[in-house]
């Protein structure tokens, strides 16, 4: 979020019987593709970096982008 590029985040706690309650997935929400490029391109590789000398192989990240369609 500090780097200004983000509009929201939110953590869920994913639900799951084969789980024990420590799967977590942060979602952020941006205003553009263009604004996601510029996060890519500028902040990305740092954040990723970050992550792996905090967690090594304790915790796994991917990335994948959605569209949100609609909002009831």
């Amino acid at each position: 979020m500090a780097c200004g590029i983000f509009t929201k985040a939110q953590i869920n706690r994913v639900i799951s019987q084969d789980d024990n309650n420590n799967t977590f997935a942060i979602a952020y929400t941006c205003s553009s593709m263009k604004d996601l490029h510029q996060y890519q391109v500028k902040f990305s590789a740092a954040l990723q970096e970050k992550h792996i000398v905090l967690y090594g192989d304790k915790a796994v990240a991917f990335r994948t982008i959605m569209e949100v369609i609609e909002v009831f």
